[in-house]
């Protein structure tokens, strides 16, 4: 693209307020597209396939080693534009002191207060770059799904010191401190289920009750005893 092509300045938001006002500034991060360039946006990450339009402006990305410099036609440019050879966007200011740029807290309780507004763009959710990933839903798929269930088993470790503590009568919640007295435990109903899954069950619920403990019981359709529970002597 040539230095002196013009993208066509987009319609500024509605400032929250009769005190305010966008005015057109250069964007930062910002610079006009070096000739060949294409647009590198994508609709996410499952979708690999890029727009097929030619770049009139690249953004910075400091993160990223390989493509330092990302590519965007008019289309996918937010509230971008090119003029006079140079990126520009709309920044918030208030009437009559123009020249004078807002802190980041002044807009962020600006646009913050006002509904469905960006503090980071600066303009309605509805109108921020494509590119942007905030306020957007996290999916995961049946792999990540797996592994995320996979990783929240129990190893076998934390299965055999359980068991060792459900044989003494208790159990040491893991949101407790080491000095803090341990649960106790007693057995149930351990029909329709192993020994080990019901110890584990027993475990959670442990964890669940954090910091208000109560005697656990593992196993199902019987309710705690009534015992006195002496914590087990530690022995140096």
């Amino acid at each position: 693209m040539s230095s002196d092509a013009t993208v066509t300045r987009p319609p500024s938001p509605q400032p929250p307020g009769k005190r305010f006002a966008y005015v057109a500034v250069p964007a930062e991060g910002w610079r006009v597209a070096a000739e060949g360039a294409r647009c590198r946006y994508s609709r996410g990450v499952r979708d690999k396939s890029r727009c097929p339009a030619g770049a009139v402006a690249e953004k910075e990305v400091p993160g990223d080693a390989i493509w330092p410099w990302r590519g965007y036609c008019p289309r996918h440019m937010g509230l971008n534009w090119v003029e006079d050879g140079q990126v520009m966007t709309w920044d918030l200011r208030r009437k009559g002191r123009e020249d004078e740029p807002l802190t980041a807290a002044e807009t962020a309780r600006l646009l913050g207060g006002t509904d469905g507004m960006c503090a980071q763009h600066h303009c309605r959710r509805g109108e921020c770059p494509p590119e942007s990933r905030h306020g957007h839903t996290m999916r995961f798929r049946d792999d990540d799904w797996e592994q995320w269930e996979q990783a929240a088993r129990p190893t076998v470790t934390a299965r055999i010191e359980q068991l060792m503590q459900a044989a003494g009568g208790w159990l040491r919640c893991p949101r407790c401190r080491d000095t803090d007295p341990p649960v106790p435990v007693t057995l149930g109903d351990l029909s329709g289920g192993l020994l080990g899954d019901w110890i584990t069950a027993a475990a959670e619920q442990v964890r669940l009750q954090h910091p208000r403990h109560q005697p656990v019981v593992i196993g199902a359709g019987t309710a705690a005893l009534a015992v006195p529970f002496r914590p087990p002597a530690v022995t140096p």
